[in-house]
């Protein structure tokens, strides 16, 4: 089973992630409390004042370093666990969102009409498909061009 899937916008195809939270850190699901933090932040705060009150190298090394958010809880005692399905599709190519993970490779899976409808994506038409299949071939030769 895998933890998660990566979608590019207008592909008809879904690829499959192990160690999902690793490569996305909005993945992660934690409560406050395992944070230890409830006292200093709330779910109603800005990012500014979440800042303010635990400080910038702490928000830094929480939630914004996500490959080591495991590490850093296990040493506060506590433990995540992954879930026991795929709980999410990571869209990226949307111009939202940074990655550098648009030439992933891995096992390919059909965005089918229940996946479509569980996880909030529109399928895509062949012609749109195509379309960023190039948008995306064109991105990477021109990045490594660049080099």
């Amino acid at each position: 089973m895998p933890d998660g899937y990566l979608h590019i916008e207008n592909y008809r195809n879904v690829i499959v992630v192990d160690d999902f939270y690793l490569r996305c850190g909005s993945s992660l699901i934690v409560s406050l409390k395992a944070y230890g933090m409830l006292d200093e932040v709330d779910e109603h705060m800005r990012r500014g004042e979440i800042v303010d009150a635990l400080g910038a190298n702490i928000v830094k090394d929480l939630f914004g370093a996500h490959r080591s958010v495991r590490t850093l809880l296990a040493a506060r005692g506590v433990e995540l666990s992954p879930l026991p399905f795929a709980g999410a599709i990571w869209e990226v190519g949307t111009g939202e969102n940074y990655t550098q993970t648009l030439n992933s490779v891995g096992k390919r899976l059909p965005v089918t009409t229940e996946m479509a409808a569980e996880f909030g994506l529109q399928r895509s038409n062949q012609l749109r498909h195509g379309s960023a299949v190039a948008k995306n071939l064109l991105a990477r030769v021109r990045e490594r061009t660049r080099r």
